[in-house]
């Protein structure tokens, strides 16, 4: 069974890849928050527990901007 991304998640996996990319490091959550506009940073944690629970991305706990995109949406 295929893991189906809403576009908010879809949008997340761009933004983060991209910003990764221009920048050599990721964003952080209230720069994700702002950049798919959203209200709040724990939505943003919720969609990226989903993300990692699926494969998506990863990070290291308690590390700050350890975020990284390790598969990209299809």
């Amino acid at each position: 069974m295929r893991n189906t991304l809403s576009d908010r998640q879809r949008k997340m996996l761009a933004y983060i890849h991209e910003f990764s990319t221009e920048r050599n490091y990721p964003p952080s959550l209230q720069e994700i928050r702002a950049a798919v506009e959203l209200k709040s940073a724990s939505t943003v944690k919720g969609h990226l527990d989903r993300l990692r629970k699926s494969g998506y991305v990863t990070w290291e706990e308690g590390k700050a901007r350890t975020l990284r995109v390790i598969k990209e949406a299809m």
